[in-house]
């Protein structure tokens, strides 16, 4: 299993909230501030990550005291 398939499936720090065949969107695992805390690392490695194969579009965060992002979208490009 790739990195890409993994993080398309629910993971310990975050979940899959939104899928379509043009990609899917993550978002933290626990709606409370550990739990986005723990997803940040998730989602700048989908930002790190992005290839020739999928972009990753942060969803920033508005609603907490640390700054990050609140859901990250994988595109995939074909």
């Amino acid at each position: 299993m790739t990195w890409l398939e993994t993080l398309g499936r629910d993971g310990g720090a975050w979940r899959v909230a939104e899928r379509s065949d043009a990609g899917f969107t993550i978002v933290p695992a626990e709606d409370d501030e550990a739990g986005f805390l723990a997803f940040q690392a998730v989602a700048q490695d989908a930002l790190d990550r992005a290839d020739d194969s999928y972009r990753a579009l942060p969803h920033r965060a508005g609603d907490h005291e640390t700054v990050g992002w609140d859901a990250v979208t994988i595109e995939f490009l074909h």
